[in-house]
């Protein structure tokens, strides 16, 4: 199909590249207005690709078509056959935010390994407390009618086994994958084409390909910030939220503003109204934040040796050395 992909930024020399799936002329208008500035940014700061695919790979009569979050498989035989200078990938969703300044995702990364984030393990809080906030706070502000005990609680064993699968060791949301052209792309593939139109599963697509990569077993687990999901950090930090249901309000923005600012890449995943935030704002324009945003990453990772300087207020605060 004609006008596949877009390079949006693009040099030979440059081995790694960003690829986002957003395909339609309305995703593709939100994503362009809402998340490639501050990604482009982050791409040209880290000397890495950025690639928009705009269109599905299949037609919707052929037996493989499946959901268009399946076709992001087909990304690494697309590149591997159109772009031979790129040698990794990180597939993003359209739906998610990038901080600027975060290091850069590839300079990590095993080639020969398909690296992922865990949505249950190294978590900077509770699973399974959190996700019953994110329960109750949607029945208590979304829907009166919503059970307090769906799958949203269900730990690694019950998703692969709701589905009649083996049981892997972890569970990733797969809006965050970073895999090697030659190792991965004929793999992925395969994996592809291994299921036709109308599989289901109670997960969806990423149990499926959560079974495969795991299955597979050469996986490189990418620390938390690199997939910080919105679902989770809002319920977490700032779950007066809910009340608004999704709408506009300059605290929504603030409140994405500093999660993004202490995270890498903020994954607004779901159907839900606190998940459509990400497309409200153009975010993180704070010059306050953006000029210390790479300084505050690094800060976090020093060792600090404490000294003592007396007493210390804010500035301007005459009022108090009064007292």
């Amino acid at each position: 199909m004609k006008n596949l992909y877009e390079k949006i930024s693009f040099s030979k020399n440059y081995k790694n590249a960003v690829v986002v799936v957003a395909v339609g002329k309305k995703l593709e208008k939100d994503w362009k207005n809402y998340s490639m500035p501050n990604l482009k940014k982050y791409c040209s700061i880290n000397k890495i690709n950025l690639i928009l695919i705009k269109k599905p790979f299949l037609e919707k009569k052929s037996i493989f078509y499946k959901s268009l979050a399946w076709h992001r498989l087909l990304v690494g035989d697309l590149i591997k056959k159109n772009i031979k200078t790129i040698q990794n990938i990180c597939l993003l969703d359209c739906d998610i935010l990038a901080n600027p300044f975060a290091p850069n995702i590839f300079k990590e990364y095993q080639k020969n390994k398909i690296a992922l984030i865990s949505m249950h393990k190294n978590l900077p809080y509770n699973y399974k407390e959190n996700r019953k906030k994110i329960s109750y706070y949607r029945k208590l502000f979304y829907n009166k009618k919503l059970p307090l005990d769906s799958m949203i609680h269900a730990g690694v064993s019950q998703k692969y086994s709701s589905n009649k699968l083996k049981i892997q060791k972890d569970y990733a949301c797969i809006g965050v994958i970073v895999f090697n052209v030659k190792n991965h792309s004929d793999l992925m593939k395969k994996w592809f084409f291994k299921y036709k139109k109308g599989f289901f599963t109670t997960g969806g697509m990423q149990t499926i390909l959560n079974f495969e990569m795991l299955n597979y077993n050469k996986i490189q687990w990418l620390e938390y910030k690199f997939q910080a999901l919105w679902a989770n950090e809002m319920a977490w930090r700032y779950p007066f939220l809910y009340k608004l249901k999704g709408k506009k309000n300059k605290i929504i923005l603030d409140c994405v503003n500093f999660c993004l600012f202490e995270n890498y890449f903020l994954h607004f995943a779901g159907g839900w109204y606190e998940n459509d935030m990400w497309k409200m704002y153009k975010s993180f324009k704070d010059k306050t934040l953006l000029r210390s945003a790479k300084f505050f990453q690094e800060y976090l990772k020093k060792k600090i040796t404490p000294k003592n300087y007396g007493r210390i207020l804010p500035s301007n605060r005459t009022d108090r050395l009064k007292k």
